[in-house]
């Protein structure tokens, strides 16, 4: 035991805690426990993962923060904030993005949609570093930010705390990482129910550089352990419940009928013989832009206009090409007003197949038909969606679409069924003692 101490000692002189050097170790460490897993191939996915800096999912210094956690103060304010909210229920939203409606992600909207149905929500987020703010919504004092580093040296205090919190409690994990080992087990020990959400094929994110903590074999231990197990796509739904035998429950993507000013005047925009638009993230590794440049060039008669941030394009886009930039969630009505349909122009691979967008409900909503690219399963289960394969395929799926405005009885019923509010219902709704007992009358 001395020796122990000993040693221990002289590592924290030679390797300072939150040092730059400690950070090193971490790197180091990562690379050797990926070596050992992967061989050569390991090493190499890791080179890519820091090379990209920020883009690295979860950088190295949250896992030196959990190797040495600090002392907790005296008062926890999330505590002040669980005593002093009147809801009779809890959920505890483990995410991987921030709480920004902007980023249009399905934590977000669940979150707003448990709110609205009288629940408190601890929003646990990623951020790229600790010196990231987190403002607190004033307008929602239901609604606590917490990022997910400040959670991890927090989390014993607060789920041994939470066992005196009136209602039921949900700890909804949609980020199968590494540092849920110990959190699904002590919600578990603490009366929670526990769901896992899977909302992403992290193997294949992994494949492109992206999510270098991701070990299927813990996934399928969340799975196994978890009260309620969830899918976002049928292909992700397949997947898992072949792999732990678990009951995993579909439950696909929806939209927010308040969050789009159908009303607002139409934003002028140039427009040609045929306009096309696409709103969402711009990431190189599957957004197609070779697709739409090809399609461009072949018809200078037409524009397409693109809405949201990312990384910028690869190569000069030509003219009839448009990036606006990102705009408010709110604001996009007024520019897809201008657009004859709605594209989804991804690359064709494992990580597409298994995606289900957002951004197609609201399309349908804003009235637009939708042509996407290797998402086979939205055609299957949506009004007024082409999926196809190929560039000849997604240039003839638009000219079918064209004059096939997203209207009827047929889509009126589809967003009845696929608003977030009923998604946050059916969760509660799949939850024990039976239908209905979490649902607010």
């Amino acid at each position: 035991m001395n020796l122990k101490k000993t040693l221990l000692s002289i590592k924290r002189r030679l390797i300072p805690p939150r040092s730059g050097r400690e950070k090193l170790w971490v790197e180091l460490l990562q690379a050797y426990r990926l070596y050992r897993r992967d061989g050569p191939g390991g090493l190499l996915n890791f080179a890519r993962v820091s090379l990209r800096g920020q883009q690295s999912f979860v950088p190295a210094w949250w896992i030196a923060a959990e190797f040495d956690s600090p002392r907790q103060p005296d008062r926890l304010p999330v505590l002040d904030w669980a005593r002093a909210s009147a809801a009779q229920g809890t959920v505890i939203l483990y995410s991987g993005m921030p709480f920004v409606e902007a980023g249009g992600q399905r934590s977000y909207w669940l979150a707003r949609a448990f709110l609205e149905q009288g629940l408190r929500v601890l929003f646990v987020f990623w951020r790229f570093n600790d010196q990231q703010p987190c403002a607190q919504e004033k307008d929602s004092p239901n609604l606590y930010l917490m990022p997910m580093d400040q959670f991890w040296l927090q989390a014993p205090s607060i789920l041994d705390a939470s066992r005196d919190w009136p209602g039921r409690k949900l700890f909804l994990a949609e980020m199968p990482h590494p540092s849920l080992f110990k959190l699904i087990n002590l919600a578990n020990a603490s009366g929670w129910y526990t769901a896992l959400d899977q909302i992403d094929d992290w193997a294949a994110f992994q494949r492109l550089g992206q999510a270098s903590w991701y070990l299927p074999q813990f996934e399928d231990y969340l799975a196994a352990n978890s009260d309620l197990v969830m899918a976002s796509s049928p292909l992700l739904a397949e997947q898992l419940q072949t792999r732990t035998g678990r009951v995993v429950h579909l439950l696909p993507n929806a939209y927010n009928p308040q969050s789009l000013d159908l009303g607002q005047s139409r934003q002028p925009l140039e427009r040609r013989q045929v306009t096309l638009g696409y709103f969402g993230h711009l990431t190189n590794a599957w957004f197609d832009w070779d697709l739409l440049r090809w399609l461009a060039s072949r018809h200078t008669d037409w524009i397409i206009y693109l809405i949201g941030a990312g990384e910028e394009p690869p190569f000069q886009l030509p003219e009839n090409i448009r990036l606006l930039g990102q705009i408010a969630h709110p604001k996009l009505a007024a520019y897809a007003a201008n657009w004859d349909a709605a594209l989804i122009p991804f690359k064709v691979l494992d990580l597409t197949r298994a995606v289900d967008p957002i951004k197609v409900y609201e399309y349908l909503a804003l009235g637009l038909p939708v042509v996407a690219a290797g998402m086979p399963h939205l055609q299957q289960r949506m009004p007024f969606v082409w999926s196809v394969e190929t560039a000849q395929g997604f240039e003839a799926a638009i000219l079918a679409a064209l004059g096939n405005p997203a209207a009827g009885e047929n889509v009126e019923a589809f967003l009845a069924a696929n608003t977030w509010r009923r998604r946050a219902e059916q969760i509660l709704e799949l939850l024990p003692p039976g239908p209905g007992a979490w649902v607010k009358g």
